[in-house]
């Protein structure tokens, strides 16, 4: 817009200035080598283009605020099946424990390599593997 000419036959609006902007305003038009009605004329396109320049900034503001509760949403969803998946496995370790122990106590009716590995199972358990060991051979 600043590049467009502007003339005598140009639309005109009376304009008044409080005390002292008309000595402020010509001395910013001399330092910018322009004439005072193209130093206003810049002023006012960079107060438009400021005010579209803070609403396109507070546009983003609010898309990264909705991004973020976003993730704190998903975030706290995730937490919630992580907990729920620690308590299955725990209801899980606790009963393979336990038909663990009833394999161990019915000793007498069982091959002695499925106690054994029962033993080696609930070591492994209490310790937390992930991965197994390699059963134990059977006892001769």
């Amino acid at each position: 817009m600043a590049d467009q000419k502007v003339s005598r036959t140009s639309d005109q609006f009376p304009l008044r200035l409080p005390e002292g902007m008309r000595q402020l305003l010509k001395k910013r038009a001399d330092e910018n080598g322009r004439s005072m009605n193209s130093e206003i004329i810049a002023l006012i396109e960079l107060g438009m283009i400021a005010q579209h320049d803070t609403k396109t900034v507070q546009s983003v503001i609010i898309q990264q605020e909705h991004d973020i509760k976003d993730a704190n949403r998903r975030s706290e969803e995730w937490r919630l099946i992580a907990q729920s998946q620690v308590k299955s496995k725990n209801s899980f370790t606790a009963i393979f424990k336990t038909f663990c122990k009833q394999v161990i106590s019915e000793e007498r009716n069982v091959p002695p390599h499925i106690s054994d590995l029962a033993r080696e199972l609930i070591t492994i358990a209490d310790t937390n593997m992930d991965v197994p060991r390699e059963p134990i051979a059977p006892k001769k």
